[in-house]
C-alpha cells in the first residue's frame, strides 16, 4: 500500500529579540517566590530554540487538530505535560474560554498601576484586536522594577 505524497511547506520563524525580557528579570526581586508563584517561566527565556527542529516539526503540524500528524500517529502534549514543562500545577478551576469580556483601559490601568490616559494614548489595533506594544510594556516594567528595586 503506497502512502499518500505529503505536500511540504517552506516555513521562515521569526526570532524574536527577547534580550530586553531577559533584562527585565534582573528586577525579580524573589527569583523563589516567582518560580513559586509562575512556574518555569524564567528559564524559557534562556531556552536556545533549535530551526532546523522547528521547520521540520511545523511540516507535519496540523492545525485543524492542533496536533503534529506523522504517517502512522498524531503526537500532541496533554494539559499535564505542558503544566510539567512550565512547572505551573493544573489547578481544580474551570480553563478560560477566551468568553470574558474585554478589559476596559480603566481596568488595564489599575492591574498594571498606571495612569489611565497613558494606556489610551499607548492601545493600538492591529488584526481588529486592541492590544499595548511590546515596546510599550517592557519600558513600565523597567521603570516600576527599578522603582521598587531602589525604594
Amino acid at each position: 500500500m503506497e502512502r499518500p505524497k505529503r505536500h511540504t511547506k517552506k516555513y521562515s520563524f521569526r526570532q524574536p529579540d527577547v534580550n530586553e525580557l531577559r533584562n527585565l528579570t534582573s528586577y525579580v526581586l524573589d527569583p523563589l517566590g516567582f518560580k513559586a508563584r509562575y512556574g518555569k517561566l524564567l528559564p524559557l527565556l534562556t531556552t536556545q530554540v533549535d530551526e532546523g527542529l522547528m521547520s521540520t516539526l511545523a511540516q507535519f503540524y496540523d492545525p485543524l487538530y492542533h496536533c503534529f500528524s506523522f504517517p502512522d500517529f498524531q503526537l500532541l502534549p496533554t494539559l499535564e505535560e505542558y503544566s510539567h514543562l512550565i512547572g505551573i500545577p493544573i489547578l481544580d478551576q474551570v480553563p478560560s474560554s477566551g468568553l470574558a469580556s474585554i478589559p476596559t483601559a480603566r481596568e488595564i490601568a489599575d492591574l498594571l498601576h498606571i495612569d489611565e490616559a497613558l494606556i489610551k494614548a499607548n492601545l493600538t489595533t492591529k488584526g481588529g484586536i486592541q492590544s499595548l506594544p511590546s515596546e510599550f510594556l517592557v519600558a513600565q516594567a523597567t521603570i516600576y522594577g527599578k522603582a521598587m528595586r531602589s525604594s
